[in-house]
Order: structure tokens, then C-alpha cells, then sequence
């Protein structure tokens, strides 16, 4: 009967055990999770930089040729006022 009762006692421990990560598995976990936080936040960087890489070239162009347009307008309003003269 001891034994019996010993035995019930040890498989009720061993899933306990099983059921309940240790303090090893905690921190293994968390480190994992870190690492694929550090790993996503590393590619999100990357694409942020790229896009903000893209905006300012875009704006920079756009920056162009409203000064292509600018001169042309001040251009043309010199030209219609010397025409009318």
C-alpha cells in the first residue's frame, strides 16, 4: 500500500513538473522572444529607412520641377509684359 501511495505521489509530481516550466524555460523563452522582437524591430528599421530614403527623393524631384515651373511662369509673365509695352 506504501508503495502504491509513493507511486501516486511521484506521477502527481511528475506532471506538476511537466506542467510548469522552470525558472530555465522562463528565461530560455523570454530570450527568445527578445530575440525575435530585436529581429522584427531590425527589418521595420530597414524599411523605415527606405521609405524615408524615397520620400526625400520624391520631394527633392517634385522641389525640381516646381522650380522648372517657377522659372517658366516668371518667364512667361516677363514676355507677356514686354509684349504689352
Amino acid at each position: 500500500m506504501r508503495n502504491h501511495i509513493s507511486l501516486k505521489f511521484y506521477l502527481i509530481l511528475y506532471n506538476l513538473t511537466i506542467r510548469t516550466p522552470s525558472g530555465i524555460d522562463l528565461v530560455d523563452n523570454a530570450l527568445k522572444v527578445a530575440s525575435n522582437f530585436q529581429k522584427t524591430k531590425k527589418v521595420l528599421d530597414i524599411e523605415i529607412n527606405t521609405l524615408k530614403r524615397r520620400l526625400e527623393e520624391q520631394e527633392s524631384k517634385n522641389a525640381g520641377e516646381n522650380f522648372e515651373r517657377l522659372k517658366f511662369n516668371e518667364g512667361s509673365f516677363w514676355m507677356s509684359n514686354s509684349l504689352l509695352i
